[in-house]
């Protein structure tokens, strides 16, 4: 009746926490829907503005755009006024000339001998280059040379002059100081920018170089954000866990870069990350040199016996799991500095510390005359808490942990039980099941029992087989090769 109360309680925390889970995702999911609308309102009205300041600079552009229109018309029409009076001036010029020559034909004698600026005929003026292509003092030679002439003593116009040219000021480059180190990049991954500046020291002036940008934008960080993890190279295969029973060999492939955004890593116990292979396939009663049926444990352990001593054991029984623990004691080799320690955790519907871990053999077995049977419920929970609590106080940080649950039942609540387990495994501690009979599920003694199980769940009929060749079995579990 109790472990059917306690399955009750279990579906009703299950269903508890899978609707704590449920609101848990709505709130979440809410909560980023509202940030994606926020967002996307904020773009809405980023937009708007931008519209309404490019139709605004548009207009002014338009408008900008007339008047500059208005000017070129204006700078043409004088322009054309101008070359239009120069080519009437001209025309003047030329009918000038043309009638002081038909004067002068007709006068004929009368006319003497003077020199007529008309009869020497020159051609148009050719410029020289100029001295100077800036500043105040550029000089340029103008030259023309007769073309005709009348008489022997013409009177001809210069020939030559000169006259001022580039005679303005000189271009002077912009200047530019140095680059300033890049910013951080404004995006982790995904594609981001960064931008250095760099400041003017001077503007350009009378034409020469402009200056250059001030600022400069690259992207970075072109990453995608959805990265799986990155692995590293297999290790080398390690030691056999077992000297004998079948053990295994592992090798690993750790985990160099998490994954990131929705990117995905293997477990490490998948086969991405883990490869096994079988080892000390032997029986320990067949190897050869044959293992003594007294073979002591010398690994260093902290190592704590979870007995079940509920209703279900029967007062014989209780004495029968007493000489197993014995049996256990005496085949360890405790010793706080170097060797092992032992603690022992008994329980019914409460548990209790028979003794704390200690290195000390004779205190373990003197405190199993006070584990008693109790005629109550299996609270296993409950005893897992307990031993939970003697790693914390006298657990040592060079030894590996390890605690053996002897049991033939399944506890008051599987979910409770559940959560200390989990907290144990969190805490790096070996979960070692030894079930008895066929009461205990074995699906459930193996998703409970530390990886690999077949090396960490041991199966009897009864408690009369828990023997010598048991503890063997159990010692070359825990042990590993240190079992001689």
């Amino acid at each position: 009746m109790a472990t059917f109360y306690g399955n009750v309680e279990d579906m009703v925390r299950d269903l508890l926490s899978k609707a704590q889970s449920q609101e848990e995702h709505c709130r979440s999911s809410l909560e980023s829907y509202e940030e994606q609308v926020k967002a996307l309102r904020r773009q809405a009205d980023d937009g708007s503005v931008a519209l309404a300041n490019a139709a605004s600079e548009h207009s002014q552009l338009e408008v900008l755009r007339r008047e500059r229109r208005a000017q070129v018309q204006d700078v043409n029409g004088e322009a054309d006024r101008e070359v239009a009076t120069c080519g009437q001036q001209l025309a003047d010029f030329d009918a000038t000339i043309c009638s002081a020559k038909k004067l002068k034909e007709e006068m004929g004698p009368l006319a003497g001998e003077g020199v007529f600026m008309a009869d020497c005929e020159v051609g148009d003026w050719v410029r020289g280059p100029c001295n100077e292509t800036c500043g105040e003092h550029g000089i340029q030679e103008m030259t023309r040379e007769v073309v005709t002439s009348v008489g022997p003593n013409p009177k001809c116009p210069a020939l030559k002059f000169m006259r001022a040219c580039n005679r303005k000021p000189c271009p002077v480059d912009g200047v530019m100081g140095h680059w300033e180190p890049w910013s951080g990049c404004s995006r982790a991954c995904g594609g981001g920018t960064r931008s250095r500046h760099r400041s003017v020291i001077s503007q350009a002036k009378h034409g020469g170089l402009p200056v250059a940008e001030t600022m400069q934008e690259q992207l970075c960080n072109t990453q995608a954000c959805d990265q799986d993890c990155l692995l590293a190279d297999w290790t080398p295969f390690g030691n056999c866990s077992k000297v004998c029973n079948r053990g295994h060999t592992s090798r690993t492939r750790k985990v160099i870069r998490p994954p990131l955004g929705e990117g995905t890593c293997p477990d490490e116990r998948s086969a991405d990350r883990l490869h096994t292979l079988p080892c000390a396939k032997e029986a320990c009663d067949k190897l050869t040199p044959p293992l003594s049926p007294t073979a002591k444990c010398t690994e260093k352990l902290d190592v704590a016996l979870v007995l079940d001593v509920s209703g279900s054991v029967g007062a014989v029984s209780v004495e029968k799991l007493k000489l197993f623990t014995k049996s256990i004691t005496d085949r360890m080799v405790l010793e706080p500095a170097v060797g092992a320690t032992l603690g022992l955790v008994y329980y019914g519907s409460k548990a209790s510390v028979a003794s704390p871990l200690t290195g000390v053999s004779a205190e373990v077995i003197s405190s199993i005359a006070t584990v008693v049977w109790q005629q109550d419920s299996t609270n296993t929970a409950q005893a897992l808490g307990v031993t939970r609590g003697l790693f914390e106080q006298k657990g040592r940080a060079a030894a590996k942990q390890v605690a053996i649950v002897v049991t033939d039942g399944m506890p008051e609540s599987s979910f409770l039980t559940g959560v200390e387990v989990g907290r144990l495994k969190e805490q790096g501690v070996r979960l070692v099941f030894v079930a008895v009979g066929k009461s205990v599920s074995q699906q459930v003694l193996r998703r409970w029992a530390s990886w690999p199980w077949e090396e960490n769940v041991v199966a009897v009929n009864t408690y009369g087989e828990l023997d010598e060749k048991k503890v063997t079995e159990v010692l070359a579990n825990i042990c590993g090769q240190a079992l001689a």
